[in-house]
C-alpha cells in the first residue's frame, strides 16, 4: 500500500515535519533503542546533491525541508516562499502477513520490501514536474528527479488492549505493522534552467492510484518468487460492485491478522458511526469516507506514540497475542516458503491480466490515460505480474499511445482511426506492430470481447427501436391471414431454432414482412410489384418500397 500527503505549510510545516521523524532518526524518540530501523537516501535529486549511499544526515534532512543546500546552508531553489510546501510523506506499508513473516524471522521479506519501494519510487520519480514562468510563459516541464529522504518504522499507533486490567503496562501498546516513510523535500532539478525549483507533484499525486498498485504487484512478485502464496481480497460495495482492496500471503492464520488489524478497525468503527450521523441527514449520503477523509480520520483519531518502550518490549508483546498452534502454522508457512513452491508462478498470468483490462476499458471508451489501464491489469495479475510484464503484454496486444491535452492515452489502432472512435490526439507512440485494417467485426488487432461488442450494440439499437414501434399486436392485413407474434416472440423462436436471426426479413412470414415493411416471400423471392408496404394495397407510382 502507498499512500501520500503533503506535510503542512511554510515554517509551521517544516518545524512538524522535523520533529515527527526525528523521534526516529535523532534519538529522541519512539524507542530507547534504534535495534532494527533503516534510514536511506533516494532519487537521482540525491545523487545530484551527493547524498545517496551515504549515511543520511540528520541536519541535511532539515535544511532540505526550508529549501537549503544540505551542505552549505545556502538558498537552494530559485524562490522560497512564506507558504511553500516543505515536503510529502509517501507511507508505503505491507499486508500483515509480511510483517509476520519479518517478525518470525524471515528476513528476506524485509529485504524484498526495501527493493519494493525502491523500484516504486523509481516510476513515480519519472512523473517529477516544477512549473516553468520564465518570459511569461505558462507550462510545466518533466523533470524526472527528486530527493527522498527514507525513515523505517516497525509498528502502528498504541491501540488499547481491553483484555488487560486497566493499570497493566501493556493496556495500551503498538501492534505490528512494518512501514516506511519516504519524505520527499520540495527541490528537483530543472536541468533546462540549469537551477533548483519547486515540485509541482499534483501530476504525481492524481496518480496515486496507479503507483498504489504498481508498489503492491512489485512487493507481491517479489514475494511469490522467494516461495510464498499470494491470494488477492475483493470487496464488494452496497451497490453490488466488487473492487480491489489488498493483497496478503496465503497461509497465515485469519484470526492472527484480524487480531493485529485493531487500529484499522477502530477506524472502521469511527468511519460507521460517522456515516450513520450523515444517512440521518441524508439517506442519500455516500455509503464510506473518500479516501482523503478517511485519511484524514485516522490522523485525528490516533493515539501519541510511547517513549518509553524499547521495540524488544513491544516484541515481547506481540508474542503473547499468538497462540502456540497459530505459531506453528505461520512458521509451516514460512517453511514452505523457503523451500521453494514446486509449481512455478502462473503462466501466461501477464497476458490474461492485460486482456482483460483491454476487454474492460475498450469496450467503453476509445482512448483511456495508459496508468489506468496498467493499473487494472495489475489489480487482475497481483502477485504474478509486474508493472513491466503488463506494459510489454499490452506492446504484444496492439496499445498505442496518444497525446492528448498534454496526457498520454492508451488506445488501439482501429479506436484511433475508426470515425467513431477516433481521438483527435496524435499517436506518438506504437506499443506494437503495425495494425492492420481490416473488415469491422474481423479487426486483426481487436480482441473477441471488443469484436462481440461491435456487433452487439447495433443490434440492441436496432431492437430497442422496433419494439417501441411494433409493441402492439400486429394485423396481418387483408388477404395475408395467419398468425402474427410479438417482436420478442419471432426473436425467442429465432433463438430457439438455431442462429440468431435478429428479425431479419428471411425468417419472416408474409403477414410479418407486410407489418414491418419487410416484403420478403419465406423463400425469399420478393412479392409482386403490386403490394404496398404496410397497406396491402397496389404501390402508388414513386412511393419506394
Amino acid at each position: 500500500m502507498l499512500r501520500m500527503k503533503p506535510v503542512g505549510k511554510g515554517e509551521r510545516g517544516a518545524r512538524r515535519a522535523e520533529l515527527y521523524y526525528a523521534k526516529t532518526d535523532a534519538g529522541v524518540g519512539y524507542y530507547r533503542d534504534r535495534d532494527g530501523l533503516h534510514s536511506e537516501w533516494l532519487g537521482q535529486g540525491a545523487i545530484t546533491l551527493d547524498l545517496a549511499g551515504r549515511t543520511p544526515d540528520y541536519e541535511h534532512f532539515k535544511r532540505l525541508l526550508r529549501g537549503l543546500d544540505p551542505w552549505s546552508g545556502d538558498q537552494l531553489t530559485a524562490r522560497l516562499r512564506d507558504d511553500r510546501i516543505p515536503c510529502w510523506d509517501l507511507t508505503v506499508s505491507m499486508p500483515k502477513g509480511p510483517t509476520l513473516a519479518i517478525e518470525r524471522g524471515d528476513g528476506r521479506v524485509l529485504a524484498a520490501f526495501r527493493e519494493s519501494y525502491r523500484e516504486a519510487f523509481a516510476l513515480l520519480e519519472r512523473y517529477a514536474t516544477t512549473r516553468v514562468r520564465l518570459d511569461g510563459r505558462q507550462e510545466d516541464r518533466v523533470t524526472g528527479n527528486l530527493v527522498a529522504y527514507v525513515v523505517e518504522h516497525p509498528d502502528t499507533r498504541p491501540v488499547e488492549d481491553e483484555t488487560l486490567p486497566e493499570d497493566h503496562p501493556w493496556r495500551v501498546m503498538p501492534l505490528p505493522d512494518r512501514h516506511a516513510h519516504l519524505v520527499v523535500a520540495n527541490e528537483t532539478w530543472d536541468a533546462v534552467e540549469g537551477r533548483w525549483k519547486a515540485v509541482k507533484f499534483r501530476p504525481i499525486m492524481d496518480l496515486r492510484k496507479y503507483f498504489d498498485r504498481c508498489f503492491d504487484a512489485i512487493f507481491a512478485a517479489k514475494l511469490a518468487d522467494l516461495g510464498y502464496e499470494i491470494e488477492t481480497e475483493w470487496r464488494t460495495d452496497a451497490r453490488g460492485r466488487t473492487s480491489y482492496y489488498s493483497w496478503d500471503i496465503k497461509g497465515m492464520p485469519a484470526a492472527v491478522l484480524e487480531r493485529l488489524s485493531k487500529r484499522s478497525q477502530e477506524i472502521d468503527t469511527l468511519e460507521q458511526a460517522i456515516i450513520a450521523e450523515r444517512k440521518e441527514l441524508d439517506p442519500y449520503a455516500p455509503d464510506h469516507l473518500s479516501p482523503v477523509e478517511r485519511d484524514r480520520l485516522g490522523a485525528t483519531s490516533r493515539r501519541q506514540k510511547r517513549d518509553d518502550l524499547t521495540l524488544d518490549e513491544c516484541r515481547r508483546y506481540w508474542e503473547t497475542l499468538i497462540s502456540p498452534e497459530e505459531g506453528r502454522a505461520i512458521a509451516e508457512t514460512i517453511r514452505r516458503a523457503m523451500l521453494g513452491r514446486p509449481e512455478a508462478r502462473p503462466e501466461q498470468a501477464a497476458a490474461r491480466a492485460a486482456d482483460f483490462a483491454m476487454r474492460h476499458h475498450f469496450e467503453a471508451e476509445a482512448a483511456v490515460p495508459l496508468e489506468q489501464l496498467v493499473a487494472t491489469a495489475l489489480e487482475h495479475g497481483m502477485g504474478s505480474a509486474r508493472p513491466g510484464d503488463i506494459e510489454r503484454e499490452l506492446t504484444r496486444l496492439g496499445v498505442l499511445l496518444v497525446e492528448q491535452d498534454g496526457r498520454t492515452l492508451a488506445t488501439t489502432h482501429h479506436r484511433a482511426t475508426h470515425p467513431r472512435g477516433r481521438s483527435s490526439g496524435r499517436v506518438c507512440r506504437q506499443r506494437a506492430g503495425h495494425g492492420r485494417p481490416g473488415r469491422p467485426g474481423r479487426r486483426p488487432d481487436a480482441d473477441a470481447g471488443q469484436r462481440r461488442a461491435a456487433h452487439r450494440r447495433p443490434v440492441a439499437r436496432r431492437r430497442r427501436a422496433f419494439d417501441q414501434r411494433e409493441s402492439r399486436e400486429f394485423s396481418p392485413g387483408p388477404g395475408r391471414g395467419g398468425q402474427v407474434e410479438a417482436p420478442q416472440e419471432i426473436r425467442r423462436r429465432g433463438k430457439a431454432g438455431g442462429p440468431a436471426r435478429h428479425l431479419s426479413r428471411h425468417h419472416l412470414d408474409l403477414g410479418q414482412g407486410a407489418a414491418t415493411g419487410r416484403l420478403r416471400r419465406p423463400d425469399r423471392r420478393p412479392l409482386p410489384a403490386g403490394y404496398g408496404v404496410a397497406s396491402g394495397g397496389p404501390r402508388r407510382p414513386g412511393r419506394r418500397r
